[in-house]
C-alpha cells in the first residue's frame, strides 16, 4: 500500500487502511473502492491523503507471495493513537478554559496526569516491540493537526530515545514534552493558525512566540518538571542559532530537545497542511540528512535508522525512467531499497539497488503512466 493526495487518486484504487473522523468514527471501510463520493467525504473531513493499493500491487504481492511484506505495522497501535489524540485535546481543551484560575490549578493537575499516563503507554508499548521501523505516515485530521502531530512527535522521539539507550524516565520527560510543546497555539490568532496560505512575516513573529507562552502556562499551571518545559521552551531552536524564541546553538541545547526538534520537523513536513501538500517520507529524511547547520548529527543519523522512506508498496520512478515498485528495504541504505521493475530496460527484474550503483530513484509516483 501506498500514501497518496485525495487529488491524485488512480482510478479503481482501492483503501488500503480503514479512515476514521477526527472524533474517532469510521468515515470509509478498508477494501473500499475509491469514489467521487468518497473523495468528497474526505474532503469534507479535512482529510487530504489515504493509504491505498492498486490491481497492479496486488497482481505482484500474490505472484511474489509478499502478504506479509506488504502488511506494513505501525509501531503503535491506531485505536491508541486515536485515544491519545482524544485525551490530549480533551484535557488541553479543559486545561486553557480554566487557565489562571489558580496557580497549580485541579485542571493542571488534571492535564499533567493525562499526559503522563499517555506517556506511559507510549513508552510502554514501544518498549514491548522489537520491530521500531516507522513505515507509515500517520494520516492527519487539520481540525485537530496540532494534537496528532505532538502525539506523533512524542512517539518518534521515543523511538529515538530508546536506540540511545535511554532510562525509562528520560524518555517518559521527552514524550511529556513532545506532547506539550504547542499547549499554547490556540491561544495565537485563530486566523493565523487556520491560515490556507504561507504566512505573512506578520504572522510568522505571533508563530515564534509559541514556544516561551506555552512553558509559562506550564509554569503558572502545571508542576511540569524542568526537563519537560525546557523540551517546550527550546523545540524550535536549531544548531546554528537560526532557531526560535532565544537563537541558541549547539551547546545550549540539551540531548532530549534535539531529538525532539528532529522529530516535530519530520512529523510536520511529512503532514499535509492547508497551504501545502505533505512532503514524502524520503523528502523529509533526505532534507534533515543535509541540514547538518540545523540539527545535530548524531540524533539525525540515529533517526534515520529508523525511518523507511521507500516502505514496501511505494511506487518509484528510477532515474532510467523506470517504473519500479518497492519489494523491502534496507536498514543500512534507506535510499537504496529493493525494488521490481515494472517498466523500461530491466523489466520484471528483482533488484537490490544497494548493490546496483547505476540506478537511483528519482522520486515517488502514483500510477504507472
Amino acid at each position: 500500500m501506498r500514501l497518496v493526495n485525495i487529488f491524485e487518486i488512480p482510478e479503481n484504487a482501492i483503501l488500503a487502511r480503514s479512515v476514521y473522523t477526527s472524533s474517532g468514527s469510521m468515515l470509509l471501510k478498508e477494501d473500499t473502492v475509491i469514489t467521487d463520493k468518497a473523495i468528497r467525504a474526505l474532503q469534507n473531513q479535512d482529510i487530504h491523503s489515504i493509504y491505498i493499493t492498486d490491481p497492479i500491487t496486488e497482481s505482484i504481492k500474490k505472484e511474489m507471495n509478499l502478504d506479509d511484506e506488504f502488511d506494513l505495522k505501525d509501531v503503535i497501535d491506531p485505536l491508541l493513537r486515536r485515544k491519545f489524540n482524544t485525551e490530549l485535546k480533551e484535557g488541553i481543551s479543559s486545561f486553557k478554559r480554566a487557565k489562571g484560575i489558580s496557580n497549580f490549578s485541579k485542571e493542571g493537575e488534571n492535564l499533567m496526569r493525562q499526559v503522563e499516563d499517555i506517556s506511559q503507554t507510549i513508552v510502554s508499548e514501544i518498549l514491548l516491540r522489537k520491530d521500531r521501523q516507522i513505515t507509515l505516515v500517520d494520516v492527519k485530521h487539520l481540525d485537530i493537526y496540532d494534537y496528532e502531530h505532538s502525539v506523533n512527535t512524542a512517539i518518534l522521539s521515543v523511538i529515538i530515545g530508546i536506540s540511545f539507550g535511554f532510562s525509562e524516565k528520560e524518555l517518559l520527560n521527552m514524550s511529556q514534552g513532545a506532547l506539550l510543546m504547542n499547549i499554547s497555539n490556540e491561544l495565537l490568532e485563530p486566523f493565523i493558525t487556520s491560515k490556507n496560505e504561507q504566512l505573512s512575516q506578520t504572522d510568522y513573529n505571533i508563530i515564534r512566540s509559541h514556544p516561551e507562552l506555552s512553558r509559562e502556562l506550564l509554569t503558572d499551571n502545571t508542576q511540569a518538571n524542568a526537563f519537560v518545559k525546557n523540551i517546550v521552551l527550546k523545540h524550535h531552536e536549531r544548531m546554528d542559532g537560526s532557531g526560535y524564541p532565544k537563537g541558541l546553538k549547539a551547546n545550549d541545547i540539551d540531548k532530549y530537545t534535539k531529538i525532539v526538534m528532529i522529530a516535530d520537523v519530520y512529523d510536520a513536513m511529512t503532514s499535509d497542511r492547508p497551504y501545502r501538500k505533505a512532503y514524502t517520507p524520503n523528502e523529509a529524511l533526505e532534507y534533515i540528512m543535509a541540514a547538518g547547520h540545523l540539527f545535530d548529527y548524531e540524533s539525525a543519523y540515529a533517526f534515520s535508522r529508523h525511518i523507511i522512506p521507500y516502505p514496501p508498496g511505494d511506487l518509484v520512478e528510477l532515474s532510467d525512467r523506470s517504473i519500479a515498485l518497492v519489494l523491502s528495504s534496507n536498514e543500512l541504505m534507506p535510499l537504496r531499497p529493493v525494488i521490481r521493475v515494472l517498466s523500461g530496460t530491466y523489466i520484471n527484474q528483482v533488484i537490490d539497488l544497494k548493490s546496483k550503483y547505476n540506478i537511483v530513484i528519482k522520486k515517488r509516483v502514483v500510477t504507472m503512466s
